[in-house]
């Protein structure tokens, strides 16, 4: 398949090349991406025809206009699933928004990606755009139909307390941890009242302190067997309450104590689900944490919607390109700057990848 510019045709496999080169080069936009290429053309010419020139930054960005952002998640999602080293044990779901996607003045809101991290790997497993933070709802099961997720924890925060998506879950044959809040009235009633009662007797799991930034902080983590009345209520395969205090102390500041509460499907008697909810949040600091700062994925501020979620699309190839392929003992950041200013480690990169 190739595309053309004017008179000109391109393969789409070269314009794909040189794109998920370009961010991995630390490409913020179309225009970044044309040039990264022009700056590094005789590199390129090693892979790519470059007889009939450079495409500009317009051609890069109308050929990811038309190419369907969905088969862009398909195919992600089956080379991400497919480069895992070790099983997924826990996959954290989460939104992120595209802050700079949205306009005013265009009636436009800002896009979200939904995405599954890969704890034990450290790479998105795949990613389902939606409209809006609301829409989260519909694109969490369109998410878990993309992944092999038997025998792996689920864990999502409370936009996922949804009785379809619990169900979902069991019925792939994977196990839930999902934060409750007060969108589920009815469960977040009973469900506070019951660990509020339980407590001295439920079972405490963790309880340790930490000092930093002039903060002590001490977390506690209880856990209780589900009554039955939360199964009657349609909460699939649910057995188990937890809550989570957090007590933080700091110097002329009064002590704040913070309760936050989960439903699993985990036993009771599971005491790795105080690293479950521990481990859920990686997914903020170890992939959107990243793509913000370093990858500049709140500074593409496309209006037209197909091209956006293309590029943000990229960025997480290039997370995972990173994740997988780089070994080296340094930061995330150390080695996306090495694959920018070094062409030769970019192209070691590339070819692990290709291999």
């Amino acid at each position: 398949m190739s595309f053309e510019r004017g008179l000109i045709s391109y393969p789409l496999s070269d314009l794909i090349f040189m794109s998920v080169c370009a961010v991995l080069g630390g490409a913020y936009c179309w225009q970044d991406i044309h040039d990264f290429v022009s700056f590094h053309k005789k590199w390129f010419k090693k892979f790519v025809s470059l007889k009939k020139g450079i495409p500009s930054h317009d051609t890069f960005r109308r050929i990811f206009m038309l190419i369907s952002h969905q088969e862009i998640e398909k195919v992600f999602s089956q080379w991400s699933q497919s480069i895992t080293i070790k099983p997924s044990q826990q996959i954290a779901i989460d939104g992120k928004a595209l802050r700079g996607t949205s306009s005013k003045s265009n009636n436009l809101t800002c896009l979200n990606f939904v995405s599954a991290w890969c704890y034990e790997n450290g790479v998105v497993l795949g990613q389902t755009p939606t409209q809006a933070k609301s829409n989260e709802i519909k694109a969490i099961p369109e998410l878990l139909d993309q992944l092999v997720i038997r025998g792996s924890l689920i864990s999502i925060d409370a936009a996922g307390c949804q009785k379809e998506i619990v169900k979902k879950i069991s019925s792939k044959g994977a196990d839930y941890l999902i934060a409750l809040k007060a969108n589920q009235p009815t469960l977040y009633e009973s469900s506070t009242a019951y660990m509020a009662d339980k407590l001295t007797n439920a079972h405490k799991i963790y309880d340790e302190f930490d000092e930093s930034h002039g903060r002590l902080v001490r977390r506690r983590v209880f856990v209780a067997e589900a009554p039955p009345e939360l199964s009657k209520m349609g909460w699939s395969k649910i057995a188990s309450l937890a809550a989570v205090e957090t007590i933080s102390s700091k110097k002329s500041e009064p002590i704040t104590v913070e309760w936050r509460y989960y439903i699993t499907s985990r036993p009771s008697t599971d005491l790795e689900i105080a690293k479950y909810i521990r481990n859920h949040w990686s997914i903020e600091n170890n992939l959107h944490w990243i793509l913000d700062v370093h990858m500049g994925d709140d500074a593409n501020r496309s209006w037209e919607r197909n091209s956006a979620l293309a590029l943000a699309a990229l960025k997480r190839v290039a997370v995972n390109i990173i994740k997988t392929h780089d070994k080296q003992n340094k930061s995330v950041r150390r080695r996306l700057k090495q694959a920018s200013w070094d062409i030769s480690h970019l192209e070691k990169l590339i070819m692990k990848t290709r291999s």
